[in-house]
């Protein structure tokens, strides 16, 4: 397939998912959108949902650059966490439509798609679970605590998007901060971080659309 018809593709599933939820797109739809014969996708793609996965590969490939590198920039952990969850929030604030193809429609798609979802959240795990270095005995801290902070993390993030309310987005990043660093730097910083993020939430992007 041409590179521009398989591009003109990507971009018509973009427009449909514009319009409504993953669930709610048949094949039929795209090859009408697109002026494609079943024949013309079938070359390319085994069928929508391996579509779709390509489009959430490169959104999950994207996220991880940006809040992965926002990461590594800081020169803490403490620090690089905070910057991490930030940047998170900054990526789903600069394209609504993504966020919530990212966040949302995968859990409607099917196994490629779910698979690339949950790589970025074991390597979210594993950058979480470092907290365990950051005082004596944090070693004894289990991964499965990692892991359950980082299905919390994307659940919050998950429910304002879900509800199409951006402006409360950054409201969870602070309970969000408190619930990671707890467990690996005690209540006291916890509860400092989550201050610290009430004030910035307050002055987000979000709250001035």
């Amino acid at each position: 397939m041409p590179p521009a018809q398989r591009d003109r593709i990507r971009a018509t599933l973009l427009d449909l998912l514009a319009e409504r939820p993953y669930p709610e797109i048949e094949l039929a739809d795209l090859l009408e959108r697109a002026h494609l014969s079943a024949t013309d996708f079938e070359r390319q793609y085994p069928d929508l949902d391996s579509c779709f996965a390509e489009l959430c590969q490169d959104f999950m490939r994207e996220a991880a650059e940006y809040t992965f590198a926002a990461y590594a920039a800081e020169g803490s952990w403490r620090e690089g966490m905070r910057a991490q969850i930030w940047a998170s929030y900054d990526f789903l604030l600069e394209d609504r439509l993504r966020a919530r193809i990212a966040v949302i429609d995968t859990n409607f798609g099917g196994e490629q798609v779910k698979a690339s979802r949950d790589l970025f959240m074991a390597a979210f795990t594993e950058l979480v679970h470092l907290g365990r270095h950051e005082r004596e005995g944090g070693e004894r801290i289990p991964k499965a605590r990692a892991e359950a902070i980082a299905g919390a993390s994307w659940e919050r993030i998950a429910a304002p998007i879900n509800a199409g309310d951006f402006e409360r987005l950054a409201e969870v990043v602070p309970p969000i901060l408190y619930m990671l660093f707890l467990p690996y730097l005690g209540e006291e910083v916890a509860r400092a971080e989550m201050q610290l993020a009430r004030t910035r939430a307050r002055s987000s992007p979000a709250h001035t659309v």
